[in-house]
């Protein structure tokens, strides 16, 4: 339990922290912040319930920084993180975490890569120093680099190619975003991860993975005076990079509706999935997306949400139904409505359906008891 509160907290405060300026992540959790002469910003969150911390490394890197022509390569270069000669750092962080009964992992998004690791608070030096390491220096080499091309590749088939919703998607980000980077899924085109070579995922790094271009979140039993040492210590000796900026097109406005169908023998009901475009978080003005947020959650909730309620349990015609939006993506954002239609619907009617009671809700909205 300890364990997944914290991890909560830092996910939390993470999102909070992505945008340009902390937002309220940082008041609301108390962050104490300071920031290293390399340009690294450190985010501590004290937590002295148990001896417990856990440090998150994050990249101001995604999957829509990719280089064209090789899209997924942030992702992939996530997977490198953690191979590299016997006993070098790559190598040994999964390895030492589960030795002593830790947590350790990573995700690539369209705007961030993240690593952490939940541990005892006696054993943060020891990680802090691997992973201060593989920022610093990525050992990249053929024979890691070949095999770990299969291993996403079969991921992607595992995720993408024998999973017909997760191909829709795939199509549907596509079309949406014709030109931003946000069109191709971070786990990126099979023919262009087939291309992949040491040099590339070297220059990548190289690029991204440094001090000014990165920040640390430390959750749980730490004083700021050690995160301080430790980091200064292991972190600020690193050189920053001053060149990682992030350089993506503009996406157009969409002007007419576009629309995908797509069938599979391996789908017994069908879905209806509506993509709109919505507007991000604002520090300076965080009200259009907070009311969003809050007004979506109040549609979909299984409990209470009108649609879900409406469309679920009154008109039965839908199995299921969900809104789904994130503030937080740097650039464009979408809601994306989902439902699967009940036996006998057919996509066309729960379509139909699902625009009338938005236009209903958009004429009546909430009464001041469902707020």
């Amino acid at each position: 339990m300890i364990r997944k509160s914290i991890k909560s907290v830092v996910l939390a405060v993470l999102f909070g922290i992505l945008m340009p300026q902390l937002s309220h992540g940082e008041k609301l959790y108390n962050a104490q912040t300071f920031t290293l002469t390399n340009g690294l910003v450190v985010y501590l969150i004290e937590n002295h319930r148990t001896p417990v911390v856990s440090h998150m490394v994050v990249y101001r890197v995604g999957s829509a920084d990719d280089p064209k022509g090789k899209s997924g390569l942030a992702h992939f270069l996530e997977h490198m993180m953690f191979k590299g000669p016997k006993g070098s750092a790559p190598e040994r962080v999964m390895e030492d975490v589960n030795k002593i009964g830790g947590e350790v992992n990573a995700t690539t998004s369209f705007d961030v890569t993240s690593y952490y690791e939940i541990i005892p608070r006696d054993n943060l030096e020891h990680f802090m120093k691997l992973e201060a390491s593989r920022m610093q220096d990525l050992p990249v080499r053929l024979e890691d680099v070949t095999p770990e091309i299969q291993v996403v590749l079969e991921e992607e088939n595992m995720r993408v190619g024998n999973n017909p919703m997760m191909q829709f998607y795939r199509d549907l980000y596509s079309a949406y975003f014709r030109h931003h980077p946000y069109g191709t899924m971070p786990i990126g085109w099979r023919h262009e991860i087939k291309t992949y070579t040491p040099k590339d995922v070297k220059a990548f790094h190289r690029r991204y993975y440094a001090p000014d271009n990165a920040f640390i979140i430390l959750s749980g039993d730490l004083t700021l005076s050690k995160a301080k040492e430790l980091c200064e210590k292991y972190y600020g000796g690193i050189a920053p990079a001053k060149q990682a900026r992030r350089q993506r097109v503009k996406e157009p406005a969409l002007e007419s509706m576009v629309e995908i169908t797509k069938t599979s023998a391996r789908v017994a009901q069908s879905s209806v999935v509506l993509m709109m475009p919505a507007p991000t978080y604002d520090p300076e003005n965080p009200i259009p997306a907070g009311a969003l947020d809050l007004g979506i959650y109040g549609l979909s909730n299984s409990a209470t949400g009108l649609l879900y309620r409406r469309l679920v349990e009154e008109l039965k015609i839908a199995t299921s139904f969900s809104l789904d939006y994130d503030p937080y993506q740097l650039d464009n954002t979408t809601i994306t409505i989902v439902a699967r239609s009940s036996l006998g619907i057919s996509p066309e009617a729960l379509k139909q359906a699902i625009q009338e009671e938005i236009k209903n809700f958009i004429e009546k909205g909430f009464t001041a008891e469902q707020l």
